[in-house]
């Protein structure tokens, strides 16, 4: 999915073809390479064959390494090798007294000489460091390559030596006055109202600067050592300033290196305005001839990073790669962004990979996000486009998911809806297809208000019905010899020379002043830092506010953080936020972005101007000092599509929504993840869950649209759709309140005793109402009742009611009938009346057409009467399916 870094692949390389032991070296050929070698070949067969070119091949190589080796092939062929500065050949086979000047002399015809036949200069030098230059003029130069008079010496000290002019003590200076006269003075007097003295000068101004006036670069060493300089460009330009041991490169403006670096680990810039703050051998650009194509990177600290495209970052960590345009790496070990993954972001953690554009991760390791995809943490996860996930698992198989886009993903962790200070258990909810807005419908799951124990629900493994169930300065030798070459001073004892002083006393020796007036450093005639008399450090302002200010115009000033205790105290990164202004901030109201971290690019005719991947942190209500809540928003722009949406949103109750995409629960540990609904608190720490077994294929089920009747049961259709269906079995309904009618013959829908039948099935039906008269046994209307149904419903169901009336036999008899078709009546009147002990019972069958819908009870007075009819509550109709 993506790049790995160039020694990363080098690496893995080596261990095909050679052997690689625990002291760094390697050998190929052998098994024990010499312990001092780095590389050692061995063959009695073959040899070591260096690359070969023509010399416009060779000269065509960009930014050769010091060291690197090639054979050419025409113009005086032979090995050349790169001395930093030119290509230098090698002594060849035929070499000897009659092609060059030997170490012992040379028997000559008195036409040699020693010099050269073009027009280069001639060279010399003893322990392998230039001592003297002949130009191609004529010109003789001492410690200087470039002499602009006919003798021109250049040393540290004592460049030359005069018989007969011989001074007493080492703190005098020759002065040559407007006449030409040379008289002896005291250096201190010399220089002291012309230079910074090593006890601090008194009287200066804001006027007064540490710097050059002229296109010279302005160095400070430590031990002869580089520790600091600005280094001019061309005019117009913004000149590079460079801290410890790193340099520009290819011709880049505006570059800062703020510090660090080591001796052959230095901090490089390539490109224009590209920043390292510090840390150990960080490149920032992307090391071509085009300084432009890579501008405004930055890396802030930490060793080996990479910041390769233009406005990349780097926060810190150690050999993370950042190779994307606007792509930003917080910190961590070995995490990248894909040269294509514009706007991509990796907070930390270990060998993360944001490989599409506007992807994010947060954290965790081995990670890898698509475009538009989030990866908050977690561990060996892989995501492909529009996606988030989370993987908790602690196996180091990889969970490969990159071929499905617009899906969210956790693996290896329970999905727990968990509520504590809510009346109700949290919901899952579904939402519809194409749902947008508050008003969209869904189907939700919530766990009971109280449960006796937790409840775990595996769901099936296929469509099939199953019973089972799954639980200084390096110098070398000719010798190759390394070893310090010591710095000599200029000037000792009274100002601090440009080519640096030795022997200083940090004790009493100061760069700075000894008034109240403040330091300034200048390049370019510029200036760049100021030390205020308090002690304050400003870069980029005149009037620092803190201890240490940094302004830069044009780009975010960086923030780096460390921390070194034994507590629980570590570096951060911290976004704060207040309305009002800096004299007079107001609380943050409800919806105020508190943090955001986003993701832009560039579309081919311009930048974005709202980000299309995004984590932002929101105030979720008017903070007080007792009142100060907040919620997470994680969004993703769809592929194809330029409009942002929110994917996660963490709410400040605790409510976790997942919008516009899949809730993923995976694993790699052989146990299957669980979807758990838990009691609200309150009532215990129980829960439902629903889990996945083995199975064969992807099951998806899609939920009925709408609420079902009593008694329907859930049922698949083979392929996953799910719906409410009668299956064979019983529908029970009662009535729960007593219902009375009074003067009317016409037959009204009973309250209660209803049920809903689906076309083409045979119900045998049960009814049994308890009745009363208010008029006695003799004087009341008593009762019909009829059953109304769907069109097409036939039915024989038989009814008897009870007599009611005077004379003892009537209490003992029944009135029948039978109903053969919908809204056909049997009646009787009287019926009991004096208590409630009348009685009509309905048994029969009801047989439903292609045409389905509602089996209800209507029921009236037989005969009109002011005494009222009433069924009491408990009198119940009982439905079975036959078929």
């Amino acid at each position: 999915m993506g790049k790995r870094v160039l020694r990363i692949a080098v690496g893995a390389a080596a261990l095909l073809v050679s052997s690689v032991w625990a002291q760094q070296n390697v050998g190929i050929g052998t098994n024990t390479p010499h312990p001092t070698a780095l590389l050692e070949l061995y063959s009695t067969s073959k040899g070591l064959l260096i690359p070969r070119m023509t010399q416009a091949e060779r000269n065509a190589i960009s930014s050769p390494a010091t060291g690197l080796l090639i054979y050419q092939t025409d113009n005086t062929p032979g090995f050349y090798y790169w001395n930093g500065t030119a290509w230098i050949p090698l002594l060849s086979s035929s070499s000897g007294g009659g092609l060059f000047w030997s170490l012992t002399g040379n028997s000559i015809t008195g036409t040699e000489f020693l010099g050269t036949t073009n027009n280069q200069p001639l060279v010399i030098r003893t322990n392998n460091t230039e001592r003297m230059r002949i130009t191609a003029t004529g010109n003789v130069g001492i410690g200087t390559a470039t002499p602009t008079t006919a003798l021109h010496v250049v040393a540290a000290s004592n460049p030359l030596r005069l018989q007969g002019v011989q001074v007493s003590t080492q703190d005098t200076a020759l002065v040559i006055d407007a006449n030409g006269v040379i008289t002896k003075r005291s250096l201190g007097d010399a220089v002291k109202a012309n230079a910074w003295s090593l006890t601090g000068n008194s009287g200066t101004s804001h006027l007064n600067f540490l710097g050059t006036t002229d296109s010279a670069r302005l160095e400070i060493r430590v031990r002869n050592v580089p520790a600091w300089r600005a280094e001019p460009v061309a005019v117009g330009a913004t000149p590079n300033i460079i801290g410890g041991m790193g340099f520009v490169t290819g011709g880049a403006v505006g570059a800062t290196i703020g510090g660090g670096g080591a001796n052959m680990f230095y901090n490089e810039v390539s490109d224009n305005y590209g920043t390292v703050a510090g840390g150990y051998r960080n490149i920032v650009g992307n090391q071509n001839t085009n300084p432009a194509d890579a501008a405004y990177a930055f890396i802030g600290g930490g060793a080996f990073n990479f910041a390769k495209n233009a406005y990349a970052a780097v926060a810190g960590g150690a050999e993370n790669a950042a190779w994307g345009q606007y792509s930003f790496i917080g910190g961590g070990y070995q995490n990248s962004t894909a040269s294509g993954a514009t706007g991509a972001t990796v907070v930390g953690g270990y060998v993360n990979g944001a490989y599409g554009v506007y992807a994010a991760i947060g954290g965790g390791a081995g990670n890898a996000a698509g475009a538009y995809s989030a990866i908050p943490g977690g561990y060996n996860l892989r995501i492909g486009n529009s996606s988030f996930g989370f993987s908790g698992q602690s196996s180091g198989l990889v969970t490969d998911l990159t071929t499905y886009s617009n899906i969210a993903v956790f693996v290896d962790v329970d999905l727990w809806l968990y509520s504590r200070d809510r009346t109700q258990a949290s919901q899952l909810r579904f939402y519809e297809a194409q749902a947008h807005g508050s008003g969209a419908n869904y189907v939700a799951l919530r766990a009971p208000t109280s449960l006796s124990a937790n409840t775990t629900y595996t769901l099936p493994a296929d469509l099939t019905p199953t019973s089972t169930v799954g639980v200084g300065i390096l110098q070398t030798n000719a010798s190759g010899n390394l070893s310090w070459l010591s710095p000599a001073a200029l000037v000792t004892g009274s100002a601090w020379a440009l080519t640096g002083n030795s022997g200083t006393n940090p004790a009493v020796n100061f760069l700075g002043t000894t008034d109240a007036q403040p330091l300034v450093i200048r390049t370019n005639n510029t200036e760049r830092m100021r030390v205020t008399a308090s002690g304050d450090v400003g870069i980029g302002t005149t009037t620092p506010l803190e201890a240490v200010e940094v302004v830069r115009e044009g780009v975010s000033p960086a923030y780096v953080s460390t921390s070194y205790a034994n507590a629980n105290f570590a570096g951060a990164f911290v976004g704060r936020r207040a309305r009002g202004t800096i004299s007079a901030p107001a609380a943050v109201q409800s919806g105020d972005a508190l943090v955001f971290v986003g993701a832009r690019g560039y579309d081919g005719t311009a930048f974005t101007s709202a980000s299309r991947a995004f984590i932002r942190m929101d105030a979720s209500e008017n903070w007080t000092a007792t009142a100060q809540g907040t919620r997470i928003v994680f969004a993703t722009t769809a592929n194809g599509t330029t409009s942002t949406a929110e994917r996660v949103v963490i709410q400040s109750s605790g409510d976790v929504e997942v919008k516009g995409g899949n809730v993923l629960l995976q694993n790699s540990d052989n146990t299957a993840r669980q979807l758990r609904l838990y009691e609200p608190s309150g009532a215990g720490t129980n829960f439902t869950a629903f889990q996945a077994q083995a199975q064969a294929s992807d099951i998806i089920y899609t939920l009925p649209a709408s609420d079902g009747s009593p008694g329907q049961a859930l049922t698949t259709d083979g392929s996953g759709q799910l719906s409410w269906s009668w299956n064979p079995g019983t529908i029970f309904v009662r009535k729960t309140a007593n219902e009375s009618v009074t003067n009317s013959t016409t037959p009204q829908a009973d309250d209660h005793l209803y049920a809903t039948l689906p076309a083409n099935s045979i119900w045998e039906v049960e009814i049994l109402l308890r009745t009363q008269s208010a008029g006695g046994d003799g004087n009341n209307g008593g009762i019909q009742v009829q059953l109304n149904a769907p069109t097409g419903t036939s039915m024989q169901v038989f009814v008897e009611i009870r007599k009611g009336g005077s004379g003892s036999d009537l209490n003992h008899h029944w009135h029948y009938g039978w109903i053969t078709a919908p809204n056909t009546s049997v009646g009787y009147n009287p019926i009991p009346g004096t208590t409630p002990t009348g009685a009509v019972k309905l048994k029969g069958l009801v047989i439903v057409g292609s045409t389905g819908g509602t089996l209800q009870l209507y029921w009236a007075q037989n005969a009109a009467n002011g005494n009222a009819t009433t069924v009491y509550a408990n009198s119940y109709m009982k439905l079975t399916r036959i078929q």
